[in-house]
């Protein structure tokens, strides 16, 4: 399960990003948006927004590129204009 996302040095980030999924249960609202686990609340989904470029789709690209930077050494993942070398350490 998935409850942070952090990203560094990847397109438009070049500091430090923290994509967080974990539920805060303080409001009682939105609990059919949560789920449950012995690992951490989970949100089920979740809304990115904010004025233009300020990085929304490199967020979205980042996460495209995290399944073939969780393999083990370097991944390369090529965005439309851009050659990009990832890593990801656990």
């Amino acid at each position: 399960m998935l409850l942070k996302f952090n990203i560094e040095n990847f397109l438009a980030f070049n500091k430090p990003v923290e994509l967080n999924f974990e539920a805060n249960l303080h409001t009682k609202k939105f609990l059919s948006n949560v789920v449950k686990n012995t690992q951490g609340n989970a949100l089920k989904s979740l809304a990115i927004y904010g004025p233009n470029n300020t990085g929304k789709t490199c967020i979205v690209e980042a996460l495209k590129a995290f399944p073939a930077a969780s393999l083990p050494g370097k991944c390369f993942y090529r965005i439309t204009g851009y050659n990009v070398v990832c890593r990801v350490s656990v």
